[in-house]
């Protein structure tokens, strides 16, 4: 079958379910409940796609369903799944299409703040990828995030996101291409310096909360953010950090440069977000890095991660 917008996708009838259970399957619901509204056509083909070019890596995939019963949420929220990864966190994650409107953006980040901070519950979701498709999506999703909006007596009425852990911001190939790389273990990332012959050579553990770790570069001390992940809480602390720097030298404080690890393809998508700055040295790692340093596939002969 194909939806309006030429998506093509197969639709199980009640005799194709029936027929999965006298062949031992575990198929749930029935053909009216797994019936998929034209206009979500779209999202599911994608979040079929991310999970299974991920799941085979070790990533265990939640659907939508299964992550909206276990947080107690509406079937109407806009959480497309999770991702839990070989390392043991797991990500909520959403699709946006490069037409998504601004309704649904705010309805995306409004949700992204309550998950991450709602307290008195047994399951919250500290960790969030964005799939975006289009580089212009992903901007925009980052201008929503940072927007305050204020009345006229000054006081807050819509506040930035500041979620309890981390949201990543990548483009859909990207960040699936990630994802099954070693480089999303971030103690993989780190050991990546440690090598003898690193052109950045680890040094220490970092003091400053977003930034990864101490390494020497071009003779100096300096500090490394890793921005393979696209999280925007790394964004705006860099910010923050380039911004305070006149402080931190009235008071005597060591002011590092940093050394943003990016790559090719994200390179000019995060120069533009960041800016170019005096305290920053750009560091891309090229295409194939990231592509050819899978993580290891299971035995073929496994049933696939799949919840």
């Amino acid at each position: 079958m194909k939806g309006k917008k030429g998506y093509p996708y197969y639709q199980i009838t009640q005799k194709g379910i029936t027929e999965l259970r006298k062949r031992g399957y575990n198929a749930l619901g029935n053909e009216d409940i797994l019936r998929i509204h034209e206009k979500a056509i779209p999202y599911y083909v994608e979040v079929s796609r991310i999970a299974l070019s991920t799941t085979p890596y070790r990533w265990i995939f939640k659907d939508s369903r299964a992550i909206k019963k276990e947080m107690h949420l509406n079937r109407g929220d806009q959480i497309h799944g999770s991702l839990t990864s070989p390392e043991g966190k797991e990500y909520g994650f959403y699709v946006l299409e490069s037409a998504t409107t601004e309704i649904n953006m705010r309805k995306t980040i409004r949700e992204i703040a309550y998950l991450s901070n709602r307290v008195n519950r047994s399951k919250t979701l500290r960790h969030f990828i964005i799939f975006a498709k289009g580089q212009e999506s992903m901007t925009h999703f980052i201008e929503k995030a940072n927007e305050e909006q204020f009345d006229h007596r000054g006081e807050i009425i819509r506040e930035r996101l500041r979620p309890s852990g981390t949201v990543g911001v990548l483009p859909l190939n990207y960040g699936i291409a990630y994802l099954q790389s070693k480089l999303s273990d971030k103690n993989y990332f780190e050991s990546v310096f440690k090598v003898a012959g690193s052109p950045i050579p680890w040094v220490a553990p970092s003091d400053e909360m977003h930034f990864e770790f101490k390494a020497r570069y071009k003779d100096e001390e300096v500090y490394v953010v890793n921005l393979l992940d696209g999280d925007i809480s790394k964004i705006n602390a860099i910010q923050f950090y380039l911004s305070d720097s006149n402080r931190r030298t009235r008071f005597g404080e060591k002011s590092r440069k940093l050394v943003l690890i990016t790559d090719e393809r994200m390179e000019d998508f995060h120069m533009k977000v960041i800016g170019k700055r005096p305290k920053i040295e750009w560091f891309p790692f090229s295409c194939s890095k990231v592509d050819k340093s899978k993580r290891e596939m299971p035995d073929l002969n496994m049933e696939p991660a799949l919840v």
